[in-house]
């Protein structure tokens, strides 16, 4: 159901889902999700605990999630802007962030736009160029220009906090137009170093900002005796030594390339894994 209208009043809409992905477990938890008209791309903020979170880009096809910024904030609420910049809330705060996904950069707006805590979400409506943040049911309105919040009544019949909205969503005429070409900002690549025994393969995941350039991506290997990579960045290890993979990609105009630097041992090298609060995989040779 989709609310949409003023704190006293609700419409409820129907509309059907598909669903992508059935996440595994160990997959981050999914705060709140965004999408970039500017470069076609969808973004979420989510972490692997309820202490953290941390920009991933999400593919729609497959509903994956590649982490691209690491944030030092517990950002629950996401939305973006008319010129590609994110905005974020932080949880059990009243501040507000901008997140420019090109350059990896999360600054604080303001620090009185509004309490969020627990289930929030935000929308921008682009006909007001104003952003609209629900927290438990509270419904503010924020300038995204100065960061400044105005509390405007609660979501649910009688003015109730009856209500617990876990998606914000614009409906509008108003949707910047997606661009026809693409110009290239960023390229993520998942690992910059890998070990592997021989034998053994591992999926790195290159994704382009914009989305759409990472169909093509470009993937090749430097040694292909050690180590092989094909053009879905699935690396095979065949012998001992080391090689460097790299995924590239180009507008037409700009390029860009990023590595991973794969390790391959003997085939009964022992190899143990110590996964961090984030996630991030160290392996050492036992």
């Amino acid at each position: 159901m989709i609310a949409r209208g003023t704190s006293t009043s609700w419409t409820p809409k129907t509309f059907e889902a598909e669903e992508v992905l059935d996440m595994p477990a160990g997959f981050p938890f999914v705060y709140d999700m965004t999408y970039d008209y500017t470069t076609s791309t969808a973004f979420a903020v989510a972490g692997p605990t309820d202490s953290e979170s941390d920009l991933y880009m999400v593919d729609l096809e497959t509903g994956l999630l590649t982490r691209i910024m690491e944030t030092e904030q517990m950002l629950i609420a996401l939305t973006a802007g008319p010129d590609g910049k994110l905005y974020a809330a932080e949880n059990n705060s009243t501040k507000l962030y901008v997140i420019d996904p090109a350059e990896g950069t999360c600054e604080l707006l303001n620090d009185s736009s509004g309490h969020t805590c627990g289930v929030s979400s935000m929308t921008y409506d682009y006909e007001n160029r104003k952003i609209f943040h629900t927290s438990f049911g509270n419904l503010s309105l924020i300038d995204p220009e100065t960061g400044k919040a105005t509390h405007l009544g609660t979501i649910g019949p009688g003015g109730a906090i009856s209500l617990t909205v876990t998606g914000l969503f614009n409906i509008s005429d108003s949707f910047p137009k997606e661009p026809e070409t693409y110009t290239l900002k960023n390229l993520f690549l998942n690992a910059e170093k890998t070990i592997l025994t021989e034998g053994a393969t591992q999926a790195l995941t290159a994704v382009a900002l914009p989305m759409p350039l990472t169909d093509s991506v470009v993937w090749s290997s430097s040694n292909e005796k050690v180590a092989t990579v094909d053009q879905n960045g699935v690396v095979t290890a065949l012998s001992m030594g080391t090689a460097t993979n790299t995924a590239s990609v180009t507008d037409g105009t700009t390029t860009m390339a990023r590595t991973c630097r794969v390790s391959v041992l003997s085939g009964d090298a022992s190899l143990t894994y110590n996964v961090t609060d984030r996630g991030w995989a160290h392996i050492s040779r036992g």
